[in-house]
């Protein structure tokens, strides 16, 4: 009989340990030959890494905090913007620079033609 349909599933700490242990004990069942080593490491370091990122989330202040621990993937930060400034009513293209973006990331901005701070927003959409 098949009962995996009407157990409960296991929570998500006991399956990212439970992924982390049998990745240990399927590397632990052969021989590895040195040109795959690096490859061997980087998935037994992975590995583990799921279950310590998911507690680590688990101690999360907020909600919004909770989903910033637990994000999967790298986020994109900025290290540099150019130019720092443009004149009124002219279209710049402005240039951002970070980490997590590859290359360098243009945008096109229409400057108001009213004086003053102006304060960009870019949606993930709007560049390229």
């Amino acid at each position: 009989m098949d009962t995996s349909k009407t157990e409960k599933p296991q929570d998500l700490e006991e399956r990212t340990y439970t992924f982390a242990l049998r990745t240990r004990l399927l590397l632990k069942q052969r021989e590895w030959d040195p040109t795959s080593w690096s490859d061997v490491q980087q998935l037994l370091r992975s590995s583990g890494s799921v279950a310590s990122n998911y507690l680590e989330a688990q101690d999360a202040l907020s909600s919004d905090d909770f989903v910033y621990r637990i994000h999967v993937g790298q986020i994109p930060f900025l290290t540099g913007i150019s130019p720092l400034g443009a004149t009124a009513g002219e279209k710049v293209e402005i240039t951002f620079q970070g980490g997590n973006l590859g290359a360098s990331v243009k945008h096109s901005y229409q400057v108001p033609a009213d004086t003053g701070i102006v304060h960009l927003h870019a949606e993930s959409g709007d560049v390229e």
